[in-house]
């Protein structure tokens, strides 16, 4: 604060230690306008916007944050901290090259801040460079291996990698430093998931349960143990908690009603609304038919929009909405997935009634000349990869490079339905395949060119439930730790009698398991075994 009276430098080095003194007490609108003020009156004091940034950070103010700590960094280039919290905003923002590049002059100005190191990994995890955040994070740990956070940010790398085991060691080594920390205790009984050791994953879940019984992770992840292994009715109760760990919690109707808690349903109206993708919604629609049965008046659906007209095909409901679609009055209202807890579904009474969805005439018409090839031929489709956006989409997706293999099976014809960025991978096999993906507009389209197949191969991703509800054969690529609808150690599905169910035999290796499903293709497509013997094994 240089050309400022002594006395006035003295008032105002005052206010700045108020202003600090706020700061740490957390009452930041008070700090906020004592820098401010101060600013205005020291204009090229790079501390005093640094604290006035810093305190709009705190605020959530990311853009005035930014645009004042630039304004700092302009005076004062070489401070490490400013650049920190330019780069955290940018992050805040969902700017993840931007936020990367501000935590790398953090750590060129001090190549000794691990804060900034642990960072600057997490960015290049949010753009999936997960290699170079795995550098950050143990760069971090050389300067300070006492950081339990980011040997869980290390383990979560590992993961991302397929190195389960050694993840292992190093959340076992974060709860070693912070034992209470009940997210590290969680991801270690994740991990353990993935590995197939539900015994051991059931552990940590409930010790964290021990220690809070509402944990929603805790909870909603230990449903998956029991619900994985067919132990239906014990997994529900746990899996209400699903909606904890959904930001602003479960997504009720914007009516206010009673939620539906299995009372008598003669002369009531029900609203039932979707909840998570689209294959939940395909394969849990069954229900509308169980509650049919049991004698409610009138039922309203809200679905998805892109599966809206498909569902509508079963004819369960009274009223379709989708979207912001007005609710009419109703006494009830319920969640889908809620349904199979407050029916009291088991393994063995899983509704039937497969196939449920019916694609009208006018598609069928549409797609069938669509869905050619030479007489004798199998007409296979393939999916091979999920979502890009999916949590689990690395552990699912297998990719066409991989599945190519099965092209070589002779008397088959392949249709690609393939949507999104993976689709760009058939431009190596174009000759291979027919492509319907770009004219695939809709599930009500995927649908109709489905029942124009002999046999669908897929991933775990929502054209597969389409597939199974239609009752046509599909066989489905699962993960050594599959999503828990699909169960363990069984080749079918009671949830889709023409589903079959091909698994990995351990993390991360497909090779085995399309060799075996190359050998069934073989038998299958020579005619010497029928498309629905499911005793092959």
């Amino acid at each position: 604060m240089s050309k400022i009276e002594p006395e006035v430098l003295d008032k105002l080095n005052q206010q700045l230690r108020r202003g600090k003194e706020l700061f740490q007490q957390e009452k930041y609108d008070q700090a906020l306008e004592i820098f401010e003020r101060l600013a205005s009156i020291a204009t090229k004091d790079a501390n005093v916007f640094r604290l006035q940034g810093i305190t709009l950070f705190q605020l959530h103010r990311y853009d005035e944050a930014i645009e004042v700590l630039q304004r700092s960094h302009a005076l004062d280039p070489e401070n490490a901290v400013q650049a920190y919290y330019i780069g955290s905003s940018y992050y805040q923002k969902g700017m993840y090259e931007e936020a990367v590049n501000w935590f790398g002059r953090a750590v060129e100005l001090k190549e000794d801040y691990a804060a900034a190191w642990i960072n600057l990994g997490v960015n290049w995890r949010k753009l999936k460079e997960t290699e170079k955040a795995l550098f950050c994070v143990e760069r971090a740990l050389t300067i300070d291996d006492s950081l339990a956070n980011a040997h869980n940010n290390r383990a979560n790398y590992l993961r991302f990698l397929g190195k389960r085991r050694e993840a292992v060691e190093s959340y076992k080594r974060a709860v070693e430093l912070s034992p209470n920390d009940q997210s590290t205790l969680v991801n270690i009984g994740d991990v353990f998931q993935e590995l197939g050791e539900y015994d051991l994953a059931k552990e940590y879940f409930e010790k964290v349960l021990q220690q809070d019984p509402s944990h929603p992770k805790a909870n909603t992840f230990l449903s998956f143990v029991y619900l994985i292994r067919g132990q239906l009715e014990m997994g529900w109760p746990y899996y209400i908690h699903r909606w904890g760990m959904v930001e602003g919690g479960e997504p009720k109707a914007s009516m206010k009603r009673q939620e539906w808690q299995g009372e008598e349903l003669q002369g009531k109206t029900l609203f039932v609304y979707h909840e998570q993708g689209y294959g939940d919604t395909i394969q849990f629609i069954r229900y509308l038919k169980v509650l049919r049965e049991r004698g409610v008046e009138r039922l309203i659906f809200r679905s998805q929009e892109a599966v809206l007209d498909l569902v509508k095909t079963t004819g369960w409901a009274d009223v379709w909405l989708s979207g912001d679609d007005r609710v009419p009055e109703h006494d009830y209202q319920v969640a889908l997935m809620e349904l199979p807890r407050l029916l009291n579904t088991g393994v063995k009474t899983i509704p039937g009634g497969v196939p449920y969805l019916h694609p009208v005439a006018e598609k069928r018409a549409q797609w069938a000349p669509m869905v050619q090839a030479p007489e004798g031929k199998l007409k296979v489709g393939m999916v091979w990869a999920g979502s890009t956006t999916h949590a689990n989409d690395h552990n699912r997706s297998v990719g066409l490079e991989a599945m190519s293999q099965l092209l070589m099976v002779e008397n088959t014809a392949w249709f690609s339905l393939q949507k999104g960025d993976p689709a760009n991978a058939l431009t190596a096999y174009a000759s291979r395949f027919t492509n319907l993906g770009p004219d695939l507009e809709s599930f009500h389209d995927t649908a109709a060119a489905l029942l124009s197949l002999d046999l669908l191969i897929t991933v775990d991703t929502s054209v597969a439930h389409l597939a199974a509800a239609l009752g046509k054969p599909v066989w489905i690529m699962l993960p050594f730790s599959p999503d828990w609808r699909w169960m363990l150690q069984r080749a079918d599905s009671p949830w889709y009698p023409s589903a079959r169910l091909f698994r990995q035999s351990e993390p991360g290796r497909w090779d085995d398991l399309l060799q075996t499903m190359q050998i069934i293709l073989e038998q299958v497509a020579a005619g010497r075994v029928p498309l629905e013997d499911f005793s092959v094994s």
